[in-house]
C-alpha cells in the first residue's frame, strides 16, 4: 500500500520513490545472486535481503522495482511492456509466467504476502512481512524467475542493473530507499560484427585515423573476450594491400593510419577472417562537396539515471564515443518527468559529467534537458555549461512552478518554456510530433524553435497529418531536421526497441569539432536526419547550404545534390513544398548531380504565415537505401516579399 494506504500504481510509486530519496536511507545487506552475467542471459535471479543489526518487524512492507525489460526469457526478442512476470503460481499453471517468489527463513515463522503493481518504468513487486519479523542477520530470498518455473531474461544492454528497492517499517508513515540494492552486471556477448569509424570529411590521398571496435549482437554492446587479427582496407584495393591490426580484449578499440584515395568517396572494409567477423566504415567524402564544411555524426536525445531510463550518464558518454562511434552527443534528462527526481543538483551534475567529456576534436557533448510539454515535449539545448548550469529545473522554481508542478504532473505550454529560456543561449526542439503528446502547430514560433526531430525510436514523424512535420512545413514554420534515438539504456545512437531497432542520427555540417561549432551549425539548419545510418548527404541552392532562407530568387532554382550510403542508394526524391518534384534511382553507393525547378517561382510560392513575412515555398531531400535506411536534409526556403502566390 501507498503512504495513504491507496493501492499502488505508478503514480504512487512515483510519489514515495521520490519522497524516499530525500530520507535517511534503510541499510541493509543486499544482493543479486549472480551478480555478473551475459546481457540477454536466461537465468533463475535470487536476491538475497539481509538486515544486520536490527530487525525487521511483522508489517514491514518491502518493495522492489525490477526494471521493465527484465522479461521470463523467450529464446526471441523481447516486446516492449508486454507482462511476463507474476506472483501468483495459480492464475498461471501451465507455467507461461516466470514466477516471482519469496522464500522466507529456513524455519521462520514469517510469512510473506506478495503482489505485483504497475510502477511506469518497473515492475512494482510488494513484499509484506506477516506472523513474526524478519530477525538480524536473517535472509528474505526472492526469486525473479522461480527456479520451479521459466527463467527470467538478463536486459539486453550491457552496464549495471540495479533492482531499485524501498522499505516501510510498521509504525512508520514514509519508505526509505536501500542504498545499495542487489544488482546485476551485464557484460557484452561474443564478438558478432565490427564497427569502422572514419573522419566522414578527408582530403584525397592524405591519413587518416580509423577506429575499430568490436560489439555483439545482442544489443550491439561492447564484445567481451574478443582478441583478433584484423584487416582493414580500402575498397577498390585488394585485402593484402590492406593495413593489418592486432586487435585484444585488454584495449578494446583499436585505432589505425589508413591513407584515403583520388577518388570522390572511400569506403573501408574490415575483416577478422578467423573469427568470421567484417564490418564497413561510414562513407568518407571531399571537403570541396559539403562546402568546405566538416561532416560530424551525432545523437542529441538519449537518456540515463537518474532520468527515466537505465544505465548511467558515464556509460551514455563512453557508449556514444567508442561503440557508436559519433562526434557528438546529449543526454538529455527529462527535467520535469514525474517519473524521476531531477533536482537542480541532478541539473548540475549532468552538466559537470558533459563537460568532463567534452573534448574539442574528438569527442563534443551538448548541454540539454527534454521538457515534457503539453503539445509534443520539446528538448532544450544550450551553447555553453555556464549558460545550462544558469538554468532551473522544474523542482528547483520554487511555489510558483512556472513549468509546472511535476508532482501534479503540470506540463507547460511551449511558450512557458520559451518564456524560461529568455536571456539564454539556448535553442528547442519538439519531440516526436505525431505521438504521446502531439505537436499544436498553429502557433508561432520564437526565433529559438530551430529544428525538428523528424526520425526517432518512435519512428517517422515526416508525413500523416495535422501533427507531422510537412504539416508544420505548410504552416511557414522554419525548422530543420535531425533525427535521435531517445534511447533510454544509456546507448546513444543505438537502440534495442522501437522502429528500426530505435536507431537514429543527425549528422551535422560544421566548421570543426567543437561544442560551440556543431551548436552554430545545428541552430543554422545546416543538419540532415538518418534512420541511423551514417549516410553523407548535402544539397544546396548556389552557395546556399540546407537549412538557408534565399531571398530574392529569382529564374531556375538548380540544387546540387552529394550522397554517399552505406549500402546502394534506391531512391533520391526532391520535394517542393511537400510534393516530389524528382525522383532518381541510382542503385549504387553514391550519387552527385544537379535537379532543377524551372517553374516559374509565382506559380509554387505559399502565401506568408506565422513567422514567415514573405511568400514562399521550400524544398528537402529525402534518401533510401536498399536496406531501407533513409535520409533527410534541412529544407532551404526561396522567399520573394513582393511577389503573387497562386
Amino acid at each position: 500500500m501507498a503512504i495513504d494506504g491507496s493501492p499502488l500504481n505508478q503514480q504512487t510509486w512515483s510519489d514515495i520513490s521520490n519522497d524516499a530519496r530525500q530520507r535517511e536511507p534503510m541499510h541493509i545487506e543486499a544482493r543479486a545472486v549472480p551478480g555478473e552475467a551475459v546481457a540477454g542471459e536466461a537465468l533463475h535471479l535470487r536476491l538475497e535481503y539481509t538486515p544486520r543489526g536490527f530487525d525487521l518487524p511483522a508489517g514491514t512492507i518491502i518493495c522492489l522495482a525490477p526494471p521493465r525489460f527484465w522479461r521470463k526469457h523467450l529464446g526471441m526478442a523481447f516486446t516492449e511492456l508486454h507482462s511476463q512476470f507474476d506472483v501468483n503460481t495459480e492464475r498461471h499453471p501451465g507455467g507461461s509466467f516466470a514466477v516471482v517468489k519469496a522464500y522466507p527463513p529456513e524455519g521462520s515463522d514469517l510469512r510473506v504476502e506478495a503482489e505485483m503493481f504497475n510502477a511506469g518504468f518497473h515492475y512494482g513487486l510488494q513484499f509484506a512481512l506477516r506472523d513474526a519479523p524478519l530477525r538480524d542477520g536473517e535472509t528474505l530470498v526472492v526469486y525473479l524467475g522461480d527456479p520451479a518455473g521459466p527463467k527470467a531474461q538478463v536486459p539486453k544492454t550491457a552496464h549495471n542493473h540495479p533492482i531499485p528497492t524501498l522499505v516501510k517499517l510498521p509504525d512508520r508513515d514514509y519508505f526509505q530507499e536501500v542504498p545499495e540494492p542487489p544488482m546485476v552486471t551485464a557484460h557484452g556477448g561474443p564478438a558478432r560484427k565490427l564497427r569502422v569509424r572514419c573522419p566522414a570529411v578527408a582530403p584525397a590521398t592524405t591519413q587518416i585515423a580509423a577506429r575499430i571496435v568490436a560489439v555483439d549482437d545482442i544489443s550491439e554492446n561492447s564484445a567481451s573476450d574478443y582478441d583478433g587479427e584484423l584487416t582493414i582496407w580500402r575498397r577498390g584495393q585488394a585485402p593484402a594491400e590492406g593495413v593489418n591490426v592486432n586487435h585484444t580484449t585488454e584495449k578494446k578499440r583499436s585505432d589505425v593510419t589508413i591513407r584515403t584515395s583520388e577518388e570522390r568517396f572511400d569506403f573501408f572494409c574490415a575483416l577478422d577472417a578467423g573469427a568470421g567477423i567484417s564490418g564497413r566504415s561510414n562513407p568518407v567524402g571531399r571537403p570541396e562537396d559539403f562546402g568546405g564544411y566538416g561532416v560530424y555524426f551525432g545523437d542529441l536525445h538519449c537518456h540515463a539515471s537518474p532520468g527515466d531510463a537505465f544505465g548511467t550518464e558515464d556509460e551514455a558518454f563512453t557508449y556514444g564515443k567508442w561503440y557508436s562511434g559519433l562526434d557528438f552527443c546529449a543526454v538529455t534528462h527529462q527535467q520535469n518527468s514525474p517519473n524521476s527526481f531531477i533536482t537542480q543538483e541532478c541539473w548540475e551534475r549532468n552538466i559537470d559529467l558533459a563537460e568532463q567529456y567534452n573534448q574539442s576534436g574528438e569527442f563534443v557533448t551538448l548541454p540539454g534537458c527534454e521538457n515534457y510539454i503539453q503539445e509534443a515535449h520539446r528538448i532544450a539545448y544550450f551553447r555553453s555549461s555556464d549558460d545550462a548550469r544558469r538554468y532551473k529545473v522544474s523542482r528547483a522554481r520554487g511555489p510558483e512552478y512556472d513549468l509546472g508542478d511535476p508532482a501534479k504532473r503540470e506540463r507547460p505550454a511551449p511558450e512557458d518554456l520559451w518564456q524560461a529560456l529568455q536571456g539564454f543561449e539556448a535553442f528547442t526542439v519538439p519531440h516526436h510530433t505525431r505521438y504521446i503528446a502531439p505537436a499544436d502547430w498553429d502557433r508561432e514560433f520564437p526565433a529559438m524553435e530551430r529544428c525538428v526531430e523528424i526520425w526517432s525510436r518512435w519512428g517517422s514523424n515526416e508525413v500523416g497529418g495535422i501533427h507531422s512535420v510537412q504539416a508544420a512545413l505548410m504552416k511557414g514554420h522554419h525548422l530543420g531536421f535531425i533525427g535521435s534515438t531517445d534511447n533510454q539504456f544509456a546507448q546513444p545512437g543505438n537502440g534495442p526497441f522501437g522502429v528500426n531497432r530505435g536507431a537514429a542520427c543527425t549528422g551535422v555540417l560544421a566548421e570543426e569539432l567543437t561544442r560551440s561549432a556543431i551548436w552554430d551549425a545545428i541552430r543554422a539548419r545546416r543538419c540532415y536526419a538518418t534512420t541511423g545510418e551514417k549516410m553523407l548527404v548535402n544539397v544546396s541552392l548556389g552557395p546556399a547550404p540546407m537549412g538557408s532562407e534565399v531571398t530574392d530568387y529569382t529564374g531556375p532554382r538548380t540544387f546540387a545534390i552529394v550522397a554517399a550510403g552505406t549500402d546502394r542508394l534506391t531512391r533520391i526524391e526532391l520535394l517542393r513544398n511537400n510534393e516530389v518534384l524528382h525522383e532518381i534511382r541510382p542503385g549504387e553507393l553514391t550519387f552527385a548531380g544537379d535537379l532543377v525547378d524551372d517553374t516559374p517561382l509565382e506559380q509554387v510560392l505559399l502565401p506568408p504565415a506565422y513567422e514567415t513575412r514573405m511568400a514562399f515555398c521550400f524544398y528537402y531531400v529525402r534518401i533510401t537505401q536498399a536496406d531501407g535506411h533513409m535520409a533527410w536534409t534541412s529544407p532551404i526556403w526561396v522567399n520573394t516579399p513582393d511577389a503573387p502566390t497562386m
